[in-house]
């Protein structure tokens, strides 16, 4: 099995290509860039700057605030060069929905009243519907989404053959993924899931022999102290995966080739469990709620 991987060099690659390392000897600083990014941004901030103070240009007059908007224009074009692909749209609507922010002042604002529109809410999360059967989440955008809590196998205690087939089999994996699916792995800290164990404690509740009082006071004090208690104080790591997709058929296909995936091998996923409109809703909240 290799140490390392890396993902071989592109052909279309050139020289300014090449990346630049802007960091200490202990690792510390940005990350390493390509030669042509830092040419766009050296250009910008000095050309920028001359442009502002240089009496050859009719910006010299202009008052103190216009010439940081210009800078800050010109800035943003040099960020925006130095993106690829769909870097550049997103990085249009983040400055769009920045600029709204600034000077539109209802943009600021979201109302929390029971009796106004929810309408921001869902501007928030751009969530359109979630689908009580099936679980799928639909976007404002025509986008389609299955959300699931899974447990890899992954560890760094694993043999050295274990860690090879685990890395075969997500790359198989992701390879049969067409490339219009886009996964996303989120990691999110959280209170601790007793799902499980309160049902197995309403099941021994439900199944006494013996009607004794006392017993099933104990019974419920523990019930309690795991959904109160243990599933609200005690925080642990729990991962999601997210199959996003251009349309609920792609949505559906993308869902089948993860259960294919799952019933065939335990390699990449331990346990996969789909999450359904309640499930869905206490996601988005653990990601978007500052509690």
């Amino acid at each position: 099995m290799k140490q390392s991987y890396k993902i071989p060099t592109s052909l279309d690659r050139s020289y300014l290509d090449v990346e630049v390392a802007l960091q200490t000897e202990s690792g510390m600083g940005l990350r390493p860039l390509p030669f042509y990014i830092l040419i766009i941004w050296i250009v910008a901030i000095f050309g920028g700057f001359l442009l502002v103070n240089s009496e050859m240009f009719p910006f010299h007059n202009l008052p103190l605030v216009f010439k940081g908007v210009f800078m800050l224009a010109l800035l943003g074009f040099a960020y925006f060069g130095t993106s690829r692909d769909g870097g550049n749209q997103m990085r249009m609507g983040a400055l769009k929905q920045m600029g709204e922010f600034m000077f539109v002042k209802q943009s600021r604002i979201l109302k929390t009243r029971n009796t106004d529109p929810a309408t921001q809410f869902y501007r928030l999360v751009k969530i359109k519907d979630v689908n009580e059967k099936t679980g799928l989440v639909t976007f404002y955008d025509g986008t389609c989404a299955y959300v699931y809590r899974v447990v890899g196998n992954a560890s760094s205690l694993l043999f050295d053959s274990d860690k090879g087939a685990i890395v075969n089999r997500v790359d198989n994996f992701y390879r049969k993924m067409p490339d219009f699916i886009r996964c996303e792995i989120v990691t999110v800290k959280e209170a601790q899931k007793t799902v499980t164990q309160r049902y197995r404690m309403r099941q021994l509740y439900q199944s006494l022999r013996v009607n004794d009082p006392d017993l099933r006071k104990i019974m419920q004090e523990n019930y309690e102290m795991l959904e109160n208690y243990v599933g609200g104080e005690f925080k642990s790591i729990h991962q999601y995966l997210l199959l996003f997709a251009g349309s609920k058929e792609y949505a559906n296909k993308a869902h089948t080739i993860l259960m294919n995936e799952v019933h065939t091998s335990p390699l990449m996923f331990s346990a996969v469990e789909p999450l359904y409109v309640d499930d869905v809703a206490e996601f988005f909240h653990t990601v978007y709620a500052a509690d």
